[in-house]
């Protein structure tokens, strides 16, 4: 009688284990048909056509996975742009700002300043205290537009460093220019 009833248990959990890996592979929570297709008579119960749309169906999710990874891919690389275009939207605004000081800051410059005065060695120093303010290509950009003489008397009021880093971000030929030319002209 023991016997009977250690078969009757082990058939129920077996039949049990069944049902749920089953319900499992019906729900397609786990797809079993790899295993069903090499169990003698458990892989055979579909019919081709119900097979092949077994088999479309479980290939229509994985695409439709792969498709929602690339949507949200899509998705975090269009945020990046846009936190790019608004990065360089700012510095367009802030080069146009610096741009239009720089004019000013030039007109006046060149409104009172005497070459040799004091009043354009200060106007110089004013300069140098809004460029070692910038950001250094900024401003390695905004010196490369001006008369070599600005550039030398502008670079010659900052300080060695800062000096060197500007002459660094400018064009190569132009940076060696006015090197070579700082060599030659000493401002008081």
């Amino acid at each position: 009688m023991n016997t009977v009833k250690k078969i009757l248990i082990v058939v129920a959990v077996l039949a049990l284990a069944g049902g749920i890996l089953y319900g499992l592979d019906f729900f397609h929570v786990v797809d079993l048909s790899p295993v069903f297709d090499k169990i003698p008579f458990a892989g055979t119960n579909l019919s081709p056509s119900q097979r092949e749309v077994q088999e479309l169906r479980i290939e229509n999710d994985k695409l439709k996975k792969t498709i929602q990874q690339k949507d949200e891919k899509i998705k975090r690389q269009q945020r990046q742009l846009d936190r790019a275009k608004k990065r360089e939207s700012d510095w367009k605004k802030a080069e146009k700002e610096y741009q239009k000081e720089l004019i000013k800051l030039n007109e006046e410059m060149g409104a009172t300043a005497v070459p040799g005065s004091q009043q354009k060695i200060q106007a110089y120093k004013n300069m140098a205290r809004y460029f070692a303010e910038m950001n250094t290509k900024e401003a390695a950009d905004l010196l490369a537009r001006l008369n070599d003489e600005d550039i030398i008397g502008i670079l010659s009021c900052l300080d060695a460093d800062t000096a060197a880093e500007l002459l660094q971000a400018m064009p190569r030929d132009l940076a060696a220019r006015i090197a070579n030319q700082m060599m030659d002209v000493a401002l008081p």
